[in-house]
């Protein structure tokens, strides 16, 4: 009697798997390209709020045509050295388009500053609006989430805007747009209130602070206005960690959070608003300092008073100099939250004698 044949299912069975999953990805990232190279308008509020991936000049005459788009909303942040931005700003001029540029990043929290500037625009600017970011998937969702919330939907709504079925792939845990919605959630539960858009706007303007960014910042005592080129500047201020977590200090000057303080100038005249101008990505601000004295951990909600000294520089003119933690090789705080301290300084020219000696 002949041994019955033997039966390999698992190998089939494995291989079937494989292709299967194979498939799956393959169709993954054809809804994704699409995703990205569409322009790909999607609601947020039928008739009112749209999210979008970035629209060409034709995609926008086009919308205004057929939808009569009155509004863009830019999450890339203003840039004249891109074609795609100026070619944005060209059309919305030439048909009447209100256009307002926002800097957010998919990697990163959104900042407090541009978040309350988002949610001013959405209040102010005439609808209907597109929102875009580049694909259309991640700030635009995040912002969709934001619209929602303002509405009166839901946060699970609101985090919906960010899912896969919208191309958003994330370790939700790591993801800071998701951990933004996380952090609101966390407030309403310690508050023991309900999401309600009043509620959010409460948040958003006295609580919301990308972590572990918070700080508050205050001099102590008088603050010089004036100093000779070249001298010794000195003053104290006083700093209260804000955040719900410590901050770490230590010798390694790359790494920890430190207080700090830069300057940019001369000017003339006086930008309008300064602090504009510290935080433009490749700011021409220069470092002046950086405390070396409070090594260690700072508790949540502990604070220390601290002698910032620099010296003035050698070229005479109107400067502004800015007192702000740092997260040593990642952000200044006012990337992401508060501006810090801001100090104007008069440069005054050294005397002709120590010119001379000089």
């Amino acid at each position: 009697m002949s041994d019955s044949p033997t039966v390999h299912r698992k190998p089939r069975r494995r291989a079937a798997l494989l292709f299967a999953a194979l498939g799956a990805l393959i169709l993954a990232g054809a809804f994704v390209y699409w995703r990205v190279h569409s322009f790909n308008l999607r609601d947020v509020i039928p008739g009112e709020v749209y999210r979008v991936a970035q629209p060409g000049i034709d995609d926008i005459e086009r919308a205004v045509t057929s939808m009569g788009l009155r509004s863009i909303v830019n999450l890339r942040g203003p840039n004249m050295r891109s074609a795609w931005y100026r070619d944005e700003v060209e059309v919305s001029r030439r048909l009447d388009v209100e256009l307002v540029s926002l800097r957010f990043e998919t990697f990163d929290w959104p900042p407090r500053l541009e978040t309350l500037q988002f949610v001013d625009a959405i209040d102010r600017v005439p609808r209907p609006l597109l929102i875009h970011c580049h694909s259309g998937l991640d700030r635009s969702g995040w912002a969709a989430g934001v619209v929602r919330l303002l509405r009166g939907d839901s946060v699970d709504a609101a985090r919906g805007e960010l899912s896969l079925l919208e191309g958003h792939f994330c370790d939700r845990d790591e993801c800071a747009l998701h951990r933004f919605f996380d952090l609101y959630d966390e407030w309403l539960a310690r508050k023991g209130r309900a999401h309600s858009p009043a509620a959010f706007r409460e948040w958003l303007e006295g609580s919301y602070y990308p972590p572990p960014y918070a700080a508050a910042i205050s001099s102590r005592g008088a603050v010089p206005v004036s100093a000779i080129a070249g001298t010794p500047v000195s003053f104290v201020v006083d700093v209260t960690n804000r955040s719900g977590s410590g901050w770490v200090a230590t010798s390694d000057k790359q790494h920890g959070i430190r207080l700090g303080a830069r300057i940019l100038g001369p000017f003339d005249p006086a930008p309008a608003d300064p602090i504009e101008l510290f935080r433009v990505p490749h700011t021409p601000a220069r470092d002046l300092f950086r405390d070396g004295k409070s090594d260690g951990v700072w508790s949540a909600g502990s604070s220390k008073e601290i002698e910032v000294g620099l010296t003035a520089p050698d070229t005479p003119g109107l400067y502004f100099i800015q007192v702000d933690m740092v997260d040593e090789m990642v952000h200044w705080f006012s990337d992401l939250g508060d501006a810090g301290l801001i100090l104007p300084l008069r440069v005054e020219p050294a005397p002709a004698e120590s010119r001379i000696q000089n």
